[in-house]
């Protein structure tokens, strides 16, 4: 009996020994599994944590691209501005280099406008000498037919003096003289004629080459007046205003407008730039 219930007991231990062992080694697992599960934890935690801060990383990334995009937005709305205000200040830089060149021209018209005034001074003083030279002509001719007249007169006279009746003139011919030349009581020389007569004849060429050069000086004044004309007609045509008072007045306002317009323009420029700049460090 005894042995039975030793044989029994062996058994039973034996059968108790290989459940332990059995359980032991499902401990093991379960530490094993419990250890793999801890460092499995361990991981999704840091992987959770590493999320959050990708997360917070991409709502700021986010929020820097919505503001980006706001900047893009206004950088390309200034952009068209810009483009508007550079054609614009084109326009008006090509309407002020019209405008430049239209003044250039005012001045050049009124730069010969003085010319034709100072020449018009010089003919009229110069038309005076003329005058005065042709009143010093005039009385040196009839100082030089008063010379003749009185040469040919005391001649006559001399001849009569000499003349008997019956004898034949050596002028004329006749053998009677019913009534004879006196001499008259002032008498000149040939000599004192030929002087008056040649002061007379240099009067008359200096005359003649004052009178041509006059001549010569009005022409040329016609012709300067004519291109003043043209010169100023040149600058109607182009602004469609056909008096020198209001074109001038037109010229100038239209000018200080244009320059005024075209400060604005630069102003709205350098805004662009200015945006340009931001735009450029926001992309970097």
């Amino acid at each position: 009996y005894l042995k039975i219930e030793k044989d029994k007991i062996q058994l039973e231990y034996e059968h108790n020994l290989k459940v332990y062992s059995s359980f032991e080694q499902k401990s093991f697992r379960i530490l094993e599994a419990f250890d793999h599960l801890k460092e499995l934890y361990e991981t999704i935690s840091k992987k959770e944590e590493d999320l959050k801060k990708k997360k917070e990383q991409f709502r700021l990334l986010e929020r820097s691209c919505q503001k980006l995009v706001q900047e893009l937005e206004y950088h390309e709305k200034i952009k068209e501005k810009y483009k508007d205000s550079l054609e614009r200040y084109n326009e008006r830089k090509e309407k002020i280099n019209e405008i430049l060149v239209i003044e250039d021209k005012i001045k050049g018209c009124l730069s010969l406008e003085e010319e034709y005034n100072q020449k018009e001074k010089e003919i009229l003083n110069y038309e005076k000498e003329v005058q005065n030279l042709n009143q010093i002509y005039q009385n040196s001719k009839e100082k030089a037919d008063a010379s003749f007249q009185l040469y040919i007169a005391s001649q006559a006279g001399i001849l009569a003096k000499h003349l008997k009746e019956n004898e034949p003139c050596p002028v004329c011919g006749s053998f009677h003289h019913p009534k004879l030349c006196s001499l008259p009581e002032q008498w000149i020389s040939k000599e004192k004629m030929d002087e008056d007569n040649q002061k007379c004849e240099q009067l008359k060429s200096e005359l003649l080459k004052k009178a041509a050069s006059l001549q010569a000086y009005k022409e040329n004044l016609n012709e300067l007046n004519q291109k003043i004309q043209i010169k100023w007609n040149e600058c109607f045509e182009k602004v469609q205003i056909y008096k020198k008072e209001e074109i001038q007045s037109y010229i100038s306002d239209t000018r200080k407008q244009l320059e005024k317009e075209m400060d604005i323009r630069k102003k709205e420029y350098q805004q662009y730039l200015s945006s340009d700049q931001k735009w450029n460090q926001l992309l970097k």
